[in-house]
């Protein structure tokens, strides 16, 4: 269980304040505190910064501070609470890593066989999801490894290096729990060219995806939606 935001501009900006949200949401948040470790993955023009640490995020301000000294236009960020059983060393902090594309998830999937070296459901769930060419295939994926599996939430943030794209799902198994704890809320103007999308409602300009939404944004800009229908 976690608590997790991304977002996409089409210029580098301050990302302070979402870290400090993020922060709120792992501290004061709903189910928190989110306290098993943090990690983000945050990309300019010229640099990016993978950034990993066991410690609370909302006790780490020097090294946040320090990443916020920059400014990026594409990232996600990911405050761990840990299921009941699993490990808790950095091998499971998110994001995960495969060929150009980092991934972060919220929710936990229960029939997971965590065959990896990150002993990670949310690795496992990575792996079978990340080839895909389109949306659309993409979509295909999450159906298919839903479909085989038992979970509480899919929901992910997935930002693609080569397409500088940001991909989000909001997908959980529809009760009235999970519907108030996995429902992602985002911001999105498309003539500033800026999208924010976090695990709670930051203000009434947010709007709440729908259970099984699927949003592509590049640039700042809303460019597919799709839904996975299980």
């Amino acid at each position: 269980m976690c608590r997790m935001a991304g977002f996409s501009f089409d210029d580098n900006q301050n990302i302070s304040e979402i870290f400090e949200f993020v922060k709120s949401m792992a501290l004061n948040g709903m189910e928190a505190p989110h306290n098993d470790g943090w990690g983000c993955f945050c990309k300019n023009d010229v640099n990016h910064i993978l950034y990993k640490s066991l410690r609370p995020i909302y006790e780490d301000s020097y090294n946040i501070n320090k990443i916020t000294e920059e400014k990026f236009k594409l990232g996600l960020i990911h405050a761990r609470l840990a299921s009941k059983g699993l490990p808790k060393t950095t091998l499971q902090l998110h994001p995960f890593y495969i060929n150009g594309r980092y991934f972060a998830h919220n929710g936990t999937i229960k029939s997971a066989r965590r065959e990896n070296i990150y002993e990670s459901d949310t690795y496992e769930y990575f792996e079978n999801i990340v080839n895909f060419n389109s949306i659309g295939q993409l979509v295909q994926n999450i159906l298919k490894y839903s479909k085989i599996n038992e979970f509480s939430g899919m929901n992910f943030i997935m930002v693609d290096e080569k397409e500088n794209a940001l991909y989000v799902c909001c997908l959980y198994t529809d009760t009235s729990r999970n519907k108030e704890y996995f429902t992602l809320h985002y911001y999105y103007n498309k003539s500033d060219k800026k999208f924010i999308v976090y695990s709670e409602k930051f203000s009434d300009e947010f709007q709440p995806m729908k259970n099984g939404e699927i949003i592509k944004v590049i640039d700042g800009i809303i460019v597919e939606k799709f839904f996975v229908n299980i």
